[in-house]
C-alpha cells in the first residue's frame, strides 16, 4: 500500500478520486497533524463538527477522550473535564445520542430537548417505568434544596423493568433525573467516573444564554440548519441511511431527501461524486475548498475512537476506506470476530490496522493484547516507525510508563 502526502485530485465531470475524498475527510477531522491541546483549539474543533459522541465505557479512555487525543498533542483527560464542569465551555447533551456540545449551542438545540422529552416518555413507557414521572416535582425540589445530587442520593424504590427491555436505571430517581436532563431542566454538575451529579441548569449556564431566543423562525429553518450541521460533523455524508444520521429528525428518509434538495438549491451544500461510489455525497459549501488543498501528514499513526466522527457511518467508511468495522463490546463472545474493545488505527489517509488494548490503569506499561494489520497493507519500515511514534503518544496520553512491543 502506497501513501502520499498530497492527494491526487481527479476532478473530471464532477468526480473526485476516492483518495481525494479520504484526504478531505482526514483534514476536515484534523487527523493529519496534531494541534496543541488548548481550550481554544478544542472549542474550534467542536465548532467545526458540532458534537462528539459520548459513551461511558473506559478501557483506554472514554470515547470523547479518545477522539481528542488523536487530534491534539498533549491532550490530558483533565482538560476535557475542566471544560465541561469547571469552565462550562462544553456541556453534556443529547444530539447524536449522548454527546458533548459547546455550551453556546444551548439555544440552537431547543427543539432537540423538546423532542427528547417526548422520546423519554416513550422510553419509560416501553420499559414499564412510567411511574417515574410521578416523582418529577419531588426530584426537582430535592435538587433545589440540596444542591448537586447523584441519583443514588435520593432514596426511591428500585424500578421494575417491563418485559420489553432489560436496559435502564436501577432506581426511579435515576430514570427521573435522566428525563429532566434530556428535557433541559437539569444539567450535569460533575461526574464521578460514570456517575452524574445533577443540578438545575440555571445554576450551570449563564442566564443570558438560557434566555437567548430560539434563532429559528420555524421547524423547517431548524431542520435545514441541523442537517447541514450533521454533514459537518463527519465532513461528507450520503443520503443513504446510516450512523451519521442517528438521533432525532434526521433518520426519516423522506425528510432527509427533501432537506438535502433544498440545501443544494440554496447553495449551502454541494453534491459531489466519488469514484467507486454510486451515491452522491454532500459537503458543506464552506468546507469544499479543502477538496482542493494538498495534505501534509505528520508521519504518525492515530488510534481512533470506536465512535469517532470520521467513522460514524460504517457503510460509508467501508466504501471510502475499505475498512469493515463493528464495535463488538455489546456482542456475545461467541459472535465477536476480533474482540471486546478493538480500535481502528489510521495512518495518513488509510485505516491500516486494528488492535485490542488491555485495560489501562495507572502508570503501568501499555499492553497490546492483539494487533491485526488490514489486508493489503505493506508493513514498511516507515509504517513501523509511524506506529511506534503514534503508540508512544497514545501511551503518554494514558500516563502509561511505556509501550510493550506490539506483536508485529
Amino acid at each position: 500500500m502506497e501513501f502520499i502526502s498530497a492527494a491526487e485530485r481527479v476532478i473530471s465531470e464532477g468526480v473526485i478520486s476516492n483518495q481525494a475524498a479520504r484526504d478531505f475527510l482526514i483534514r476536515h477531522q484534523r487527523l493529519h497533524r496534531r494541534e496543541t491541546a488548548t481550550v481554544a483549539n478544542i472549542l474550534d474543533y467542536f465548532e467545526q463538527v458540532g458534537c462528539v459522541q459520548y459513551d461511558p465505557l473506559d478501557v483506554v479512555g472514554r470515547n470523547p477522550e479518545l477522539v481528542l487525543q488523536s487530534r491534539f498533542a498533549g491532550f490530558d483527560r483533565g482538560l476535557l473535564s475542566d471544560m465541561l464542569y469547571r469552565e462550562r465551555a462544553l456541556i453534556d447533551a443529547y444530539d447524536k445520542e449522548q454527546a458533548i456540545v459547546r455550551a453556546t449551542d444551548w439555544p440552537l438545540l431547543r427543539r432537540l430537548r423538546t423532542r427528547g422529552e417526548v422520546s423519554q416518555r416513550d422510553i419509560l413507557a416501553y420499559r414499564g417505568q412510567t411511574r417515574a414521572l410521578e416523582y418529577v416535582d419531588l426530584i426537582q425540589a430535592e435538587v433545589v434544596s440540596r444542591g448537586p445530587l447523584f441519583s443514588r442520593e435520593i432514596k426511591l424504590e428500585l424500578v421494575n423493568f417491563g418485559d420489553n427491555c432489560r436496559w435502564g436505571h436501577k432506581r426511579l430517581s435515576g430514570a427521573v433525573m435522566e428525563y429532566l436532563l434530556v428535557s433541559g431542566v437539569l444539567g450535569v454538575h460533575h461526574k464521578k467516573n460514570t456517575l452524574r451529579a445533577y443540578d438545575l441548569i440555571e445554576r450551570l449556564l449563564p442566564a443570558a444564554l438560557l434566555r437567548a431566543p430560539d434563532p429559528f423562525e420555524d421547524d423547517e429553518a431548524f431542520l435545514l440548519w441541523y442537517l447541514k450541521r450533521r454533514i459537518g460533523s463527519v465532513g461528507m455524508l450520503w443520503e443513504r441511511q446510516g450512523g451519521g444520521w442517528n438521533g432525532h429528525y434526521l433518520r426519516d428518509n423522506a425528510t432527509r431527501k427533501r432537506l438535502l434538495a433544498r440545501l443544494v438549491g440554496q447553495g449551502e451544500i454541494i453534491p459531489i461524486r466519488v469514484e467507486g461510489i454510486d451515491d452522491l455525497l454532500y459537503v458543506r459549501n464552506e468546507d469544499a475548498a479543502l477538496l482542493e488543498r494538498p495534505v501534509e501528514y505528520d508521519g504518525q499513526i492515530r488510534v481512533l475512537a470506536p465512535l469517532d466522527n470520521l467513522i460514524w457511518d460504517r457503510g460509508l467508511t467501508e466504501k471510502l476506506f475499505g475498512f469493515q468495522y463493528s464495535w463488538e463490546v455489546y456482542l456475545p463472545v461467541a459472535k465477536r470476530k476480533y474482540g471486546y474493545y478493538v480500535l481502528p488505527v489510521l495512518y495518513q489517509n488509510r485505516i491500516v490496522a486494528r488492535f485490542e488494548p488491555a485495560q489501562q490503569r495507572g502508570a503501568t506499561a501499555l499492553r497490546i493484547g492483539k494487533w491485526w494489520w488490514e489486508a493489503g497493507v505493506k508493513v514498511t519500515p516507515a509504517l513501523r516507525r509511524a506506529a511506534e511514534r503514534g503508540l508512544a503518544l497514545f501511551a503518554a496520553y494514558l500516563g502509561a510508563s511505556e509501550v510493550e512491543r506490539p506483536p508485529w
